[in-house]
């Protein structure tokens, strides 16, 4: 290599280490700004004690915690699965949106929202109830308009998680032939019926 070329290749290590010396000393500060997807609850899954599904033309379906098992009071008194139950919980504890919309739109009704097409109730200690309203799908189908009954904004949540918070009694109920404490197993007696294979 020509001394000419060699110190102008020296010279640009020289200045690009200069530029990353002064990036690191003075880093770019990044402005906070509102998060393009916000939670829509954002609650304790400790401190939900109940939750309410309605959908239209069919009846509410009513989840209870009792101590730390959760039950189906509504339409009909059932045992529940408690991870099904429990899953919804989580989900419903940190609802998260897609993204926001608008914070306060002047007709809900291009939403599907004056009229939902369903709605899940979210009971706290203490008695505070969240209600939170489902309308449309948005044009694409890859999510749905929601808000909260006590909040103006209007959200999107991801066609995913609305399946994921639309059960029916049969996926929350629990579907266990019997219920007992394995450990406490001590012996199992099997009695072939006469004539049937097993």
């Amino acid at each position: 290599m020509k001394p000419n070329g060699l110190l102008a290749a020296c010279g640009v290590l020289a200045v690009l280490g200069g530029l990353v010396w002064y990036t690191k000393q003075h880093p770019r500060k990044v402005e906070p700004t509102t998060p393009d997807a916000p939670k829509i609850l954002a609650l304790g899954a400790d401190q939900i004690e109940g939750i309410r599904l309605v959908r239209p033309g069919g009846e509410p379906i009513v989840l209870a915690k009792s101590g730390d098992q959760w039950k189906i009071t509504a339409p009909t008194p059932l045992p529940a699965d408690q991870d099904a139950a429990k899953g919804l919980v989580t989900t419903l504890a940190s609802l998260q949106s897609d993204r926001l919309v608008e914070q306060n739109p002047p007709d809900l009704t291009v939403f599907g929202l004056n009229e939902p097409k369903g709605e899940i109730d979210v009971t706290v200690q203490g008695g505070t109830v969240n209600k939170v309203l489902f309308g449309l799908e948005n044009p694409s189908g890859s999510s749905t308009y929601v808000k909260l009954a006590a909040n103006p904004s209007v959200y999107t949540v991801l066609t995913s998680t609305k399946t994921n918070l639309d059960r029916s009694v049969n996926d929350l109920r629990d579907k266990r032939l019997l219920t007992f404490d394995r450990d406490k197993v001590v012996a199992i007696a099997v009695t072939p019926t006469k004539g049937v294979p097993f």
